[in-house]
């Protein structure tokens, strides 16, 4: 598994991505290994990580049931840095308590391509639109909230001058 974070490494490298953007550690788990993908700069987008992570991800299943067997299997785990993603969100707060006493459905913020959308269904949560691109982001309390919010800055360009 250690040559494969390498190999991710150098493909994070080739994008212009560094340690200080994205941290790719090899852990051992429970006669297997985790490779822990951990995103330090919020504008860069999870899913294109994930994508070059998932790709050296290995675990191997039974054949009738599906079911994971022990031992030998090579895991992924792909996130934003919590303490990164905490700070940014604490930015955000103020927006977050305003965004709470909205109305469901109503357009909060717009870029010249993307839409942002609050939703207070049973589980809220925000949701973009734009282009080809459709995304929930979770939106349960306030701290929730603002952890998504910032998200969407940094990777939708929102600014949330105008008022809510």
């Amino acid at each position: 598994m250690k040559d494969k974070a390498k190999l991710l490494r150098n493909e994070l490298k080739a994008l212009g991505l560094t340690s200080q953007d994205v941290s790719v550690r090899v852990k051992p788990c429970t006669y297997s290994e985790r490779m822990d993908v951990i995103i330090k700069n919020l504008s860069i987008d999870i899913k294109e990580i994930g994508r070059l992570a998932r790709k050296y991800e290995k675990v191997d299943r039974d054949e009738i049931t599906g079911e994971i067997l022990a031992g030998g299997n090579d895991y992924v785990y792909v996130a934003y840095d919590w303490e990164v993603l905490k700070k940014e969100g604490e930015n955000f707060l103020p927006l977050a308590e305003k965004i709470l006493n909205t109305n469901m459905g109503e357009v909060i913020a717009k870029t010249g391509e993307y839409r942002l959308y609050y939703f207070a269904d049973v589980v809220p949560y925000l949701f973009v639109e734009g282009g080809s691109e459709r995304r929930k982001l979770p939106a349960g309390d306030k701290w929730q909230l603002a952890e998504s919010l910032a998200k969407c800055h940094y990777l939708y360009g929102f600014n949330f001058d105008e008022e809510v």
